[in-house]
């Protein structure tokens, strides 16, 4: 079975994985973030994110890869959508797991959530921004 990830430009989660193309809603663009310019006060570049958070994808696939020995899954489809706002110093100040995350397990969930609290962005302009980051995990045969 050959694993596919898509959103976030989550490149290489596991060995053999691919990105995929963004469904034709849009719901799988790369580093879709609804407020990044302005959702808590704040704007901040795109693309710094992006970066930033390109920087804890190994961590992400470190928490993903606990999540499939401890359940015994082959690679569930499912999404992890992120909300969290990064502060006017750059850290984030708060994360938690959106509303329309399908895999809802709560360790998988606490592990990513510590990664994204522990990513430093540039400080955004005017304030703290908040930024909606998803994560969709795909199988194939």
């Amino acid at each position: 079975m050959r694993w596919l990830c898509c959103a976030a430009v989550l490149l290489a989660l596991l060995p053999g994985a691919r990105a995929a193309a963004p469904e034709p809603d849009g719901g799988s663009a790369p580093a879709r973030s609804a407020d990044m310019d302005g959702g808590v006060g704040g704007a901040i570049d795109k693309e710094s994110v992006r970066r930033v958070v390109r920087s804890g994808f190994g961590g992400v696939r470190r928490c993903y890869e606990e999540y499939l020995t401890r359940t015994g899954l082959d690679f569930p489809d499912g999404k992890l959508v992120i909300d969290f706002v990064i502060g006017v110093d750059g850290r984030v100040t708060s994360a938690e797991l959106h509303e329309s995350s399908s895999l809802r397990d709560e360790r998988l969930a606490s592990c990513v959530l510590a990664v994204f609290r522990g990513l430093r962005f540039v400080k955004p302009v005017g304030g703290p921004v908040h930024v909606t980051y998803p994560f969709v995990f795909k199988s194939a045969e």
